[in-house]
């Protein structure tokens, strides 16, 4: 999910190489299919959106691994944290805990 907020521009291409789009030619699909606003896609501080907002983007997101699923949230939220693969579902419960931490420090989430 970072990689679809993070960088200005971003190509996207087929398995045999031929580019397909490009992040502002595709930007209302990516953001049909994964409910990121195209405000955040084209460089919105995502801190304008809250935090059920930006949890709502991973909501879809399938992941081979569950704890994948919870560290594709640390870049959206700004914090930083070990991961320990094979923790499964207890990630989630470490990322929403240095979310709250963040929160009480900064004050910059609102829920």
């Amino acid at each position: 999910m970072q990689e679809l907020l993070a960088p200005a521009s971003a190509g996207f291409f087929s398995a045999d190489g031929q580019q397909i789009g490009t992040k502002s030619s595709s930007e209302g699909g990516i953001s049909e299919v994964t409910g990121i606003p195209i405000k955040a896609l084209q460089g919105q501080p995502l801190s304008d959106y809250s935090v059920s907002e930006r949890l709502a983007w991973a909501k879809n997101r399938k992941t081979t691994r569950k704890e994948d699923e919870a560290y594709c949230l640390l870049g959206i939220f700004d914090v930083y944290l070990s991961q320990i693969y094979g923790e499964g579902s207890n990630a989630f419960v470490r990322v929403g805990d240095a979310v709250d931490q963040r929160s009480k420090r900064t004050g910059m989430f609102s829920w």
